[in-house]
Order: C-alpha cells, then structure tokens, then sequence
C-alpha cells in the first residue's frame, strides 16, 4: 500500500493564508493610492494672454475630501496662440 505524503499542518496552513492576506493587504493599499491620483498630462493654461502646456499629478484622500498632494510642471508656451486640447474622440485607447 502506498503512503501518503504528509498533510500540512492546521498552523502551517493558517501561516500561508496570514502570508497571503499580508500581501493582498498591499496591493489593495497600493491600488487604493492609485485610484486616490488623479493625473493630466496634456493640458493647458492661460497667463498674461499666453498658453502654455502643462501636466500635473494631484493626490487626495480615499474620502475625495481633501488634497494630499499636488505637483505640476509647466512646458512651453503654444507658438500659434489658443492651443488644440485633444478630445475624448481624439484618444486611441
């Protein structure tokens, strides 16, 4: 008669799955701050009659109430005057 291989442990097994939820507990934290991003790349202001590019990445709570974070960079100013924006149609994805 063949044996078996030895099953693990209860404790072994309650191990694996505390290992397990540790690192979805990442992930879903990780995600979390992700969705709490809001990012544009691509857009535009107006100073002194000027446009320019500009892109910015602003963070807020998971609460949508307050602002954690917000950094930007501004780019050149458009050669032609007002810019041309791309649009939801203009996008590939």
């Amino acid at each position: 008669m063949a044996k078996l291989p030895d099953a693990p442990s209860l404790a072994d097994l309650r191990r694996d799955i505390d290992r397990i939820d540790e690192g979805m507990h990442r992930l879903l934290m990780e995600r979390g701050e992700i969705i709490d991003t809001l990012i544009a790349d691509g857009g535009a202001f107006l100073s002194k009659g000027h446009w320019y590019h500009l892109a910015f990445r602003c963070s807020g709570t998971s609460d949508r109430r307050k602002i954690i974070a917000f950094d930007f960079a501004t780019g050149a100013q458009f050669p032609d005057g007002d810019p041309t924006l791309p649009t939801d149609a203009d996008d590939d994805d």
